[in-house]
């Protein structure tokens, strides 16, 4: 895009950056104790991201000294609300899990389908251990038979 260089050295606190995606998601860069990566504050969503996925954006944003930061995401369009992470290790699917459930909460998505199959219930129970870490999710359930049952996880978020 016009305007907008990659950040390789020297990120500075404050600055406004954007994160690739579709579409490109803005948001405010801080330190971070590794020197390849920036912790990302989108909205309410504190991100770490590599350095090199970052662009700076063109100036850099007012940052005020309080703890609250403002900014404006539109994601919905292009989310999608439903995952499939059969066939994953445990590690993996905690991991796209994470990142599901808050580019869903950056989105302002409301419901989340995650289809983990039924197999020895590993990826179910990661599944509902991960979304019991956030404060966002209303309600966890499995749907009819038809619909997946115990292979499928629905998700209702605020």
């Amino acid at each position: 895009s016009a305007g907008i260089t990659h950040i390789n050295v020297g990120l500075v606190w404050g600055w406004r950056v954007l994160s690739p995606g579709e579409p490109f998601t803005e948001g405010v860069a801080y330190d971070n104790e590794d020197f390849n990566k920036a912790i990302v504050l989108m909205g309410q969503m504190r991100v770490t991201v590599p350095l090199r996925d970052l662009q700076h954006a063109r100036a850099p944003l007012e940052v005020q000294k309080t703890k609250s930061i403002h900014t404006e995401i539109s994601q919905t369009s292009k989310f999608e609300n439903k995952i499939d992470i059969r066939g994953m290790r445990m590690e993996e699917a905690l991991k796209v899990m994470e990142e599901f459930v808050d580019r869903a909460l950056m989105a302002n998505v409301n419901h989340l389908q995650v289809v983990h199959g039924k197999g020895n219930g590993v990826l179910r129970k990661a599944v509902r251990m991960k979304l019991e870490e956030y404060d966002a999710v209303l309600h966890i359930n499995h749907p009819e038979e038809e619909q997946g049952g115990n292979g499928v996880t629905l998700v209702e978020l605020r």
